[in-house]
């Protein structure tokens, strides 16, 4: 931490959404004996798609990304792949696609 850093507005923001991912990811992994690594996963796309639902939700996309990119890169890209899939914008072979779907199917 900087000299001047307590200057800086508090990410409140980003870290009740850091959180939020953790809480989701823990529920998911003991509710639905998921792997921490799938549960995180799922816990972040679970995120997303509230979030795109939120007319200030682009914002907290970002700064869900920047976690995901800081803290689980380890899922970072299979969270850009559901983001792409589950906007249209990427289509996928049938089976790769029904995949997709048992992966968050409940």
């Amino acid at each position: 931490m900087g000299l001047f850093d307590f200057f800086k507005p508090k990410d409140n923001d980003g870290a009740m959404l850091a959180d939020l991912l953790r809480h989701n990811a823990d529920m998911i992994q003991n509710s639905e004996g998921k792997s921490r690594n799938e549960a995180e996963y799922l816990a972040a796309c679970l995120i997303i798609d509230d979030l795109t639902k939120r007319p200030n939700g682009r914002v907290g996309y970002q700064q869900l990304m920047t976690i995901l990119q800081n803290d689980y890169p380890h899922v970072l890209n299979d969270v850009i792949t559901y983001v792409g899939w589950s906007t249209g914008k990427l289509v996928f072979k049938p089976e790769y696609d029904a995949a997709m779907r048992a992966r968050h199917a409940k």
